[in-house]
């Protein structure tokens, strides 16, 4: 019964959260739409966090921003598959893949329907030609890398592993989303509608994994549902 509530209490927290950082993501689009006050906040920061630059930091933030690269995470995601393979996994490559690809599709619409200029190439380190909202890299970082956190967390059996893995992978992404506003070419808004955005989606993830079972018991009802799970090996996360 408890496991049950708690269970219970899980769900119904973590629609709470989707629900308040997709508000607040509409809301920080909607100002960029229009243009009010969160242009001025942008570009504050982003003259505060300039005059921290030196030689040593743009070398560390080029590294540190290329992580999140098409091509890093597109290698990263190969050697994902590799390991699946060998392991015999379908359901986690399967998650991988669709979110790198659905965010991919994500940023581009998004960028096209806001249109919004990046900071000014005077100040960017590093160039990039498309619009600025939101940030390509940070919504890859925080759901690529908040998904591998998420399964090595339910995997790992010690806890002081998953807390070094947690705080590690934390720190990676906000490191990565940072790096776009360090190197000039996004505003904090952009991060932080992408971060926002993100984690919309890494909870909703959190949600299949804690409704597995009940998930499987339903597809299992219909006729192609025993088939469907055997196909991708969905017994478990």
């Amino acid at each position: 019964m408890s496991k049950f509530l708690n269970k219970r209490l899980w769900n119904y927290f973590l629609i709470g959260l989707f629900l308040v950082c997709l508000l607040v993501f509409i809301k920080i689009t909607e100002e960029v739409w229009s243009k009010e006050s969160v242009i001025g906040y942008d570009q504050r920061f982003s003259n505060w966090i300039f005059s921290f630059r030196n030689a040593n930091l743009n070398t560390f933030f080029k590294l540190v921003t290329d992580l999140a690269d098409v091509k890093t995470i597109f290698a990263l995601l190969g050697i994902v598959l590799l390991i699946s393979i060998i392991y015999r996994k379908r359901i986690f490559p399967i998650l991988m893949g669709t979110t790198v690809v659905v965010n991919f599709m994500i940023v581009e619409v998004v960028k096209l329907i806001i249109a919004r200029p990046r900071p000014l190439v005077i100040n960017a380190l590093v160039l990039e030609d498309s619009f600025s909202f939101p940030s390509g890299h940070a919504l890859i970082a925080i759901t690529f890398y908040g998904m591998l956190i998420l399964y090595l967390c339910l995997k790992l059996k010690s806890s002081f592993l998953k807390v070094i893995t947690f705080l590690t992978g934390i720190l990676l992404i906000l490191a990565i989303g940072f790096s776009r506003i360090y190197l000039g070419v996004h505003w904090l808004s952009d991060v932080t509608a992408s971060f926002l955005i993100g984690s919309c989606w890494l909870i909703f993830v959190s949600l299949l994994a804690i409704n597995l079972e009940f998930l499987v018991k339903q597809i299992n009802r219909f006729k192609w549902g025993n088939y469907l799970l055997k196909l991708l090996d969905v017994t478990h996360i």
